[in-house]
C-alpha cells in the first residue's frame, strides 16, 4: 500500500526567517518525517519577501512549499485577500495530488483555501478568533478590527467543512455549531519528546511548608491570568503557597491589576514571575507543583 500523501497548510516559520515554530507543530513534522513507509508529507506555508514567488526544499525527509506573500501590513490593508487568494490558487492546481489535506486552525485564514475542493480536507481546531470577540473585552481598536476580520473569515468558511479534529468538549461543541453536521475526531495534541524522559529525582523541592501553584500563560487575558491571581488571593489568605507564573509575562502589567484589585494577600514574596523557559526546565517544575492553573477562556490546550 502506497504511504498517505498529505498536504498541510499550517503557519510554520520559512527557514530563512530565523524563528522557532510553534512546538506542536514542529514536534508533530519531526515525528511524521520518522515513518516514510506511511506517510508523504509536504507542508504548504507563506513568506513574505522571499526570492520566489514559491518556493519549494525537502529537509529531513519533509516537502515545503512556500509561497510568496505581501508584508504584514499590505496584508491587512489588502483585508488578507491577496494572500488568501495566493493560496487559494495553489491549492485548487494542486489539491488533487495529495490524498488528504490537513488544516492547521482556522485563525490565519488557512481554511478559506480549501473551499469547494474535492480532495478530503480535516481541520484542526486551535482557537477560535469568533468567541475571542465574545468573551474578551478588546481596547485596542487595531486588535478589535484583525479579530472581526478573522471572526468574518471563520463564520463565512468554516460551515462548509465536514471534518475536524478536536480536543476537549468546548472545542467539540462549538465545532459542531460552526459546521452543522461535521464529524468531530478527538485527537490529543503532540506533546514535545522531553516530556516523556522526566527525571523525577531531579525536581526541586518547594520551600518547606509552601507549596506552590503553576500558571504557563505568563500575562495573556486570553488564558486567564487575572482569574489565576484572583483565585490566589484567596487561597494566600488561607494557606502560605506561592504562585510561579511563566511564560511571556509584563511584570508591571501584572502588579498593576494586582494593585487595581486590591489583592492584598499577594506580596513580594508570594509570587515569582520567571517568563519564558527552556523546555527542559518545564517538567521539574511541573513534578514539583502543587497543581497546574490554568483557566483558560478559549484554548483547548496549556500550550
Amino acid at each position: 500500500m502506497p504511504p498517505l500523501n498529505i498536504l498541510w497548510l499550517t503557519a510554520h516559520p520559512h527557514p530563512k526567517e530565523q524563528a522557532a515554530g510553534a512546538p506542536w507543530i514542529s514536534t508533530l513534522i519531526d515525528q511524521l518525517a520518522r515513518r516514510p513507509a506511511d506517510i508523504t508529507l509536504t507542508v504548504l506555508g507563506t513568506s513574505a519577501g522571499q526570492d520566489a514567488l514559491i518556493e519549494r526544499f525537502c529537509t529531513n525527509g519533509v516537502n515545503y512549499v512556500y509561497l510568496d506573500v505581501p508584508a504584514r501590513r499590505a496584508d491587512i490593508l489588502s483585508l488578507y485577500r491577496r494572500r488568501v487568494a495566493t493560496l487559494r490558487d495553489y491549492v485548487a492546481q494542486h489539491h488533487h495530488e495529495y490524498d488528504v489535506i490537513h488544516v492547521h486552525g482556522s485563525e490565519a485564514q488557512l481554511h478559506v483555501a480549501t473551499a469547494g475542493i474535492a480532495t478530503p480536507v480535516l481541520l484542526s481546531v486551535q482557537g477560535i478568533v469568533w468567541e475571542y470577540l465574545k468573551v474578551l473585552p478588546v481596547a485596542d481598536p487595531t486588535r478589535r478590527f484583525l479579530w472581526l476580520l478573522a471572526s468574518y473569515y471563520e463564520l463565512r468558511y468554516l460551515p462548509p467543512v465536514r471534518h475536524v479534529s478536536c480536543r476537549t468538549t468546548w472545542d467539540s461543541a462549538l465545532s459542531r455549531r460552526l459546521s452543522p453536521g461535521c464529524q468531530v475526531h478527538i485527537n490529543w495534541e503532540m506533546i514535545r519528546p522531553q516530556f516523556f524522559t522526566l527525571n523525577c529525582a531531579a525536581a526541586p523541592a518547594p520551600e518547606p511548608g509552601r507549596p506552590y501553584l503553576l500558571f504557563m500563560g505568563g500575562s495573556q487575558v486570553m488564558k486567564g491570568y487575572r482569574e489565576v491571581l484572583e483565585a490566589f488571593h484567596l487561597i494566600r489568605q488561607k494557606q502560605p503557597a506561592k504562585l510561579i507564573i511563566v511564560g511571556q509575562t509584563e511584570p508591571d502589567q501584572v502588579w498593576r491589576h494586582i494593585r487595581r484589585r486590591g489583592l492584598t494577600a499577594i506580596g513580594p514574596d508570594d509570587l515569582e514571575l520567571r517568563g519564558m523557559q527552556a523546555v527542559a526546565d518545564l517538567p521539574a517544575l511541573l513534578l514539583s507543583a502543587f497543581c497546574l492553573l490554568h483557566p483558560s477562556y478559549m484554548d483547548n490546550s496549556p500550550n
